[in-house]
């Protein structure tokens, strides 16, 4: 667990159409008040992506901030923000970025 971890940034080779990978450090960092996504410029297109959404969940509580920096038309962004949104209550702003 990362207990004390308040802000992370995670980006590239981390990040790919496995949902799990982000899900599993949100659920590792209890305390994690900001998060910074950078999004993989080739990643495909993946059709269970979406499927593997359901019955996601975690608990952060202490979530305030999210930004997103991907290509304009990821479509893991919509899927990644229905996550964040139905699982972080205290999330006050997602922000996305384009580049």
């Amino acid at each position: 667990m990362f207990i004390n971890l308040r802000s992370l940034s995670l980006g590239e080779w981390y990040l790919s159409n496995n949902l799990s990978l982000y899900v599993c450090f949100l659920r590792h960092s209890p305390l994690l008040e900001k998060l910074n996504l950078k999004l993989k410029l080739d990643c495909e297109k993946d059709e269970q992506m979406i499927q593997t959404t359901r019955g996601i969940s975690f608990a952060a509580e202490h979530l305030e901030k999210v930004t997103i920096y991907c290509t304009e038309g990821d479509a893991r962004v919509p899927v990644l923000v229905n996550i964040l949104r139905a699982n972080a209550s205290s999330l006050d702003r997602i922000d996305v970025k384009t580049y």
